[in-house]
């Protein structure tokens, strides 16, 4: 009888315990989330349930979700545990110091809430977010480790989810007790699984105290990533790309006083890109050429921007540009691509840049590019060589009778060009070559046709080498690079000028 009022007493006792400490945890987890979402701007958290652990001084935050408030179906992370405690290694140091844990985590996003964070006009720095992770814990956190990390992005159309997953991350000693003379005290480690195949590794040091920003400095690996799953945002530039996958190696610093990035080594392989120019984005594209270049002026020769590439090789690729604008449209492509860039960096101090392009030119003229370049000042100087050899006419049909109005069905194409450009000004040559030309035959319809097929006639007998059956011609040109000058007489440089200058230099804007 006495034991049995004894187990009967711990029993009430274990209800009467386990009833505070859940009103404990309630209360617990409703001032946790209280305290967060006041730190956070423009997102809010819920937390499924707190449990608290007086034996360790830890905290596990269960089925927690963090929402963007204007669009907040579905969060854009679930946590189910948070584990936050006593960094026990940093007591050997004398510093009392938290470690937290995020079991996982998965990130999500999609094309409106990606829009809603980019168009904020609240820096990403004054959201709030290292105040709320501080407000989880009584303790300076020390240790942020993620295990098993998912992050997805999900855009408009028929579309795959670009997806990262199996991602660990490891950032230590970030209030620098181990080594508090280093400017990067925190070491650092991610790896992860990026859309499917391809794999990341990532090891550094970081600064997480550095103001306006955290301070990275670390060693990158990318390896086997599909370029295809880039389409979702290639598209909205009107380049798609079909196939194709990325590898690199190399190192970046990213701090408030320094921004560098180095790479060893990319490597593209089997890439089919194309670029369309379009009527109804004609204008939206000329912004966007016009912010590159404008881009490109700021960073050339930059003292707060290094970039550095010391090889580039893409291989087996095949690269298209389309013009819908045209009469009639044409499309320009180089297949079997072999492009190789050496040295390439936004510092004059760097060097010269060199860089080789192999290909079939419209898929069968046997084609070689080579060029050197350097920046000086916030402009780029170079020096050009092309040869292109054996196209057939006939694929490049659409685009004689767009540039040039004359139909013109078989025969082969060649061309030749040297092209030096110094403090923009040019100087140089252009020798396209036909031969075996064939034009349109069909019965004229009309006087104006048959005055055309007639001039087709003339142009051909007038410049044709009677030995070989080509027609050629070599137009020179020098000066200032908005208005070069070229040695030519008038008709036939003007003929050949627009031609094959203007789809094949495009960014000269040759004027004459």
């Amino acid at each position: 009888m006495r034991n049995r009022w004894v187990w009967i007493t711990l029993g009430l006792v274990a209800l009467f315990v386990a009833g505070v400490s859940f009103y404990a945890d309630t209360v617990l987890r409703d001032s946790l989330q209280r305290n967060i979402n006041q730190q956070l701007k423009g997102y809010s958290v819920r937390i499924g349930a707190v449990s608290f652990h007086p034996i360790g001084f830890s905290l596990d935050l269960i089925d927690t979700s963090l929402i963007q408030n204007r669009n907040p179906n579905p969060p854009v992370m679930r946590i189910p545990r948070l584990h936050a405690s006593i960094h026990w290694g940093a007591l050997l140091h004398g510093r009392l110091v938290g470690d937290l844990l995020f079991e996982r985590p998965k990130l999500y996003a999609n094309l409106i809430q990606a829009k809603e964070e980019i168009q904020s006009k609240t820096p990403i720095q004054e959201r709030g977010w290292q105040q709320a992770l501080e407000s989880i814990y009584p303790l300076k956190i020390n240790v942020v480790r993620v295990e098993d990390a998912e992050i997805t992005y999900v855009d408009e159309g028929p579309f795959r989810p670009l997806r990262l997953s199996h991602l660990n991350l490891l950032a230590d000693n970030i209030r620098n007790v181990h080594s508090p003379d280093h400017v990067y005290p925190s070491d650092i480690h991610l790896d992860g699984v990026i859309f499917d195949s391809g794999k990341i590794v990532l090891n550094g040091d970081a600064n997480f105290l550095a103001e306006p920003h955290v301070g990275v400095r670390a060693s990158l690996s990318l390896e086997g990533i599909g370029l295809d799953y880039f389409k979702p945002i290639t598209s909205r530039y009107n380049l798609t790309i079909q196939r194709g996958n990325l590898s690199a190696l190399g190192n970046f610093e990213y701090a408030p006083k320094t921004k560098a990035v180095d790479l060893q080594e990319i490597w593209i392989r089997n890439a089919d890109m194309e670029y369309v120019h379009k009527p109804r984005t004609a204008e939206a594209e000329y912004q966007t050429e016009q912010e590159i270049k404008q881009t490109a002026k700021k960073v050339t020769n930059s003292q707060e921007i290094r970039v550095q590439v010391d090889k580039v090789n893409i291989l087996q690729s095949a690269f298209r540009f389309r013009n819908e604008v045209s009469d009639p449209p044409y499309q320009v492509f180089l297949t079997d691509a072999e492009i190789h860039l050496a040295n390439v960096s936004n510092q004059r101090a760097g060097g010269k840049a060199i860089g080789s392009v192999k290909g079939k030119f419209m898929g069968s003229g046997d084609s070689m590019l080579d060029i050197a370049f350097w920046p000086e000042g916030k402009e780029l100087d170079f020096d050009l060589k092309v040869q292109i050899g054996g196209t057939e006419v006939a694929a490049m049909k659409d685009l004689l009778r767009a540039q040039t109005g004359l139909d013109f069905t078989q025969g082969q194409f060649s061309l030749y060009s040297e092209v030096t450009l110094r403090q923009r000004n040019i100087d140089g040559y252009i020798k396209p070559l036909f031969k075996d030309l064939t034009y349109d035959q069909q019965e004229p319809k009309g006087f104006f046709q048959g005055l055309k097929q007639g001039l087709m006639r003339g142009l051909a007998k007038l410049l044709e080498n009677s030995p070989r059956h080509e027609v050629a011609t070599t137009v020179n040109f020098s000066g200032a690079l908005d208005d070069p000058k070229f040695s030519t007489w008038k008709a036939v440089g003007g003929l050949f000028k627009n031609a094959f200058l203007a789809p094949i230099l495009p960014g000269f804007e040759m004027k004459g």
